[in-house]
């Protein structure tokens, strides 16, 4: 019975001793729902905004241009609802890191304040990314633009090339910003453009002989003949009407006819003097 009696008085001082720790804890676990019930509202009021702000910017960018020129910086959905959420959950576990330290769960603040603190790293990286993506497609058009305008047939070969070295630019710089070893990829990323760029310089190297030998044929041929004389280059015959950088223009029987001016170099050319007339 005294045991017993024993076991009955234990239980009540550790029920009041809980009960004590309950009404003395309470106000702390009041406290800290509320904060985190107030960075639940707050996050979500920014994450709303975040959406209005974007749907500002397409309505922006549909005022100043046509929507078929703005159809690719426009802010997609995907991208709008991600950065909501971003925003959403940074402010939600900066509220929740505050809410654990009012009650006293150091170990697990400080957790959730290094990634409170981590971040904004990440979404400066994600932003980067994000912005490179963008600007990429601008760098395309505006490649495009220019190359078509010098009359070079692969526009789009080069507006592809130079936007997908700016968007890989811009990859490895927002990785490196969020903290990744990007090392390995930029050393991959170096023997690829180089393998492209010698390529493409081979090419151009060897497409261009021709040209080459035509500008240097040109140069001796203004030093040893002019306009208004006649002349045969290899098998043709003619008036000469003009001088290129590249070519000989000739008035022949056929018509206007036209000769690279590599001919001068690799077949015999000659000058046809006016034969003297009796006065």
């Amino acid at each position: 019975m005294d045991e017993l009696l024993a076991w009955v008085t234990l239980l009540e001082q550790t029920a009041e001793r809980l009960l004590d720790q309950l009404v003395e804890y309470a106000p702390s676990l009041v406290g800290a729902a509320l904060i985190v019930f107030l960075g639940w509202i707050i996050a979500r009021l920014l994450r709303a905004g975040t959406k209005r702000l974007a749907t500002i910017i397409n309505g922006s960018l549909d005022r100043l241009w046509k929507k078929d020129k703005t159809k690719r910086f426009r802010l997609s959905e995907t991208l709008v609802s991600l950065t909501g959420k971003i925003v959403f959950w940074v402010v939600f576990l900066f509220f929740t890191a505050f809410a654990t330290r009012v009650l006293g769960l150091h170990a697990f603040s400080d957790w959730l304040d290094e990634v409170v603190a981590y971040l904004p790293t990440f979404v400066a990286g994600v932003l980067i990314i994000v912005a490179g993506f963008l600007f990429s497609a601008l760098v395309r058009d505006l490649t495009i633009t220019g190359v078509s305008s010098a009359g070079i047939r692969q526009s789009r070969l080069f507006g592809g090339i130079a936007q997908g070295a700016t968007l890989a630019t811009a990859v490895i710089i927002g990785l490196s910003q969020i903290g990744i070893d990007v090392s390995f990829l930029v050393t991959i990323l170096s023997i690829i453009v180089a393998s492209i760029m010698g390529s493409f310089s081979l090419s151009v190297a060897l497409g261009s002989k021709p040209l080459v030998k035509n500008f240097i044929g040109s140069h001796y041929l203004k030093q040893q003949f002019q306009p208004g004389q006649r002349a045969k280059f290899g098998d043709t015959e003619g008036t000469i009407i003009e001088l290129t950088s590249t070519s000989i223009v000739l008035a022949t029987e056929e018509g206007r006819t036209t000769i690279p001016a590599k001919v001068f170099n690799e077949e015999s050319s000659i000058l046809i003097l006016p034969k003297d007339t009796d006065e």
